[in-house]
């Protein structure tokens, strides 16, 4: 994948991070963020539970509702993409047929999709707010991983996150973005 420039500035693209909650999205594009904040590179966070708390607090965690929400985010991140930004998402997105329509509204040219993967035991471990206990307690129904299903991408990059630390999956993410060898993030201080 090559990363686009247009008259000396990046061309907008969107990286949509997929996996079990809990499999290490939200960190990694908080870190690459941060980083590309560093490098003065246009880019907006769309994080899934933020977007759910401030956006789509009205919708339920029916299917149909998850969809609508994320079919909000694929969107926005389209406008934002018009707008030469790069666009890092971190969403569960579950199924399958889901994540095409959104590949469909952001544009193929435009949609990378990234699978965070983890163990649902990793998941487990990694919950600070107990999410997955809540769930495998039966406290907290259509949780994705116990009462409803994620749907394991076919065809997208994979980012294992399993025995990684975060800034290596971070560097992983780093290399896919840079594409073919283009270097305007800096390098990854441990």
């Amino acid at each position: 994948m090559e990363i686009l420039f247009i008259g000396g500035k990046m061309k907008g693209h969107c990286y949509w991070l997929t996996g079990l909650p809990c499999s290490g999205k939200t960190t990694i594009i908080n870190e690459l963020g941060a980083i590309l904040n560093g490098a003065s590179v246009q880019h907006h966070i769309l994080d899934g539970d933020v977007f759910r708390k401030n956006i789509t607090n009205h919708l339920s965690f029916s299917n149909e509702d998850r969809r609508r929400n994320l079919l909000i985010a694929a969107n926005i991140a389209k406008i934002l993409i018009l707008h030469d930004i790069i666009v890092l998402c971190a969403f569960i997105s579950p199924f399958v047929s889901v994540r095409k329509e959104v590949e469909k509204i952001i544009g193929e040219e435009n949609y990378t999709e990234i699978y965070i993967e983890a163990s649902r035991e990793t998941c487990i471990k990694r919950d600070v707010k107990g999410m997955w206990k809540k769930a495998l307690n039966g406290d907290l129904h259509a949780f994705t991983g116990v009462g409803s299903v994620y749907e394991m991408p076919l065809n997208s990059i994979t980012i294992n996150t399993e025995k990684k630390k975060v800034f290596e999956s971070v560097s992983e993410l780093k290399k896919i973005i840079e594409g073919s060898g283009k270097s305007w993030v800096p390098t990854y201080q441990i």
